[in-house]
């Protein structure tokens, strides 16, 4: 099977190289972890993605530094119902930054059940910023 790489990959290739690998390790691998496309959908979006604007570290510490305030229900004792899981928070972050989703990872994240701050480490184009999320009442 024939697969477009979306970014680099150690012992396969450089990204937007389209490379032949098996057909397990593509289903497996590559397309969970979104490394690569396969068939015609690949071109397409790849030059839809290099499209996006680029965006520079100082560009997304500048807009990191102004924080993540969200507001969700919570109980007398400061609870949240419903806590932030990663998956919000990635999409809240991604939001924030201008940039797809998958672009950015969080490390060690663990889900906000409480109101207050919370300091949040994301990694962007393999450098590591620090964002500061606060949860207020509604």
């Amino acid at each position: 099977m024939y697969v477009t790489l979306l970014t680099d990959v150690k012992g396969l290739g450089k990204k937007t190289e389209r490379i032949r690998v098996s057909d397990a390790y593509a289903r497996n691998v590559i397309i969970p972890r979104r490394l690569g496309l396969v068939g015609k959908q690949s071109s397409s979006r790849i030059t839809n993605k290099a499209s996006s604007p680029v965006i520079s570290p100082e560009d997304i510490q500048k807009k990191l530094s102004l924080g993540l305030h969200l507001t969700r229900e919570s109980n007398d004792q400061g609870g949240l119902y419903e806590k932030l899981t990663e998956k919000q928070c990635l999409k809240e972050t991604a939001h924030v930054l201008g940039v797809p989703e998958h672009q950015i990872k969080l490390q060690k994240y663990s889900p906000i059940r409480k109101i207050g701050t919370q300091s949040v480490h994301i990694k962007f184009e393999a450098k590591v910023f620090e964002l500061v999320v606060t949860i207020q009442s509604k």
